[in-house]
């Protein structure tokens, strides 16, 4: 009776083990609980602000969070889920036009009419003092053209 019991948890240790070591360490259910998986790590969001009408020198340089320029662009009004589009630029590594108009698509076209939307990387990291959150222009669409932000 031990002698299978034994045989039985070897067998879900063995199966576990392969699971966990084919899937980047992290197997059900542990890895849909972001506060276990990645707890404490440096994370990166994207926003986007309507800054139609606001000089171009008021975001070329990194903003506090609660002095951003211009509205807030409510993505989920345009069916845009906030996390693709963070994916989208954050996992980028070599911009070219085709990585320009695959945001602007995304998007919509239709949107830029008259606007101008500044994309924002947003950073945050846990420090001795609490979370530090770090706002840095990136990308500024118009109807017309586009603009990395530089400083």
């Amino acid at each position: 009776m031990i002698n299978k019991a034994t045989k039985i948890l070897a067998g879900t240790m063995l199966v576990y083990l392969i699971l966990v070591a084919t899937h980047d360490g992290e197997f059900w259910p542990f890895s849909i609980y972001p506060m276990f998986s990645k707890a404490g790590r440096p994370w990166q969001r994207v926003i986007v602000r309507d800054v139609t009408g606001i000089p171009d020198s008021t975001y070329n340089h990194p903003i506090n969070m609660d002095r951003l320029p211009g509205l807030a662009v409510p993505l989920n009004n345009y069916g845009i889920e906030t996390i693709d589009l963070a994916d989208y630029i954050n996992k980028t590594e070599s911009w070219n036009n085709e990585k320009i108009h695959g945001i602007r698509s995304l998007l919509g076209e239709e949107h830029f009419k008259n606007k101008k939307w500044l994309i924002v990387k947003v950073h945050g990291q846990l420090s001795r003092d609490g979370v530090n959150v770090t706002a840095t222009p990136f990308l500024l669409l118009e109807e017309n053209s586009n603009s990395f932000i530089s400083f």
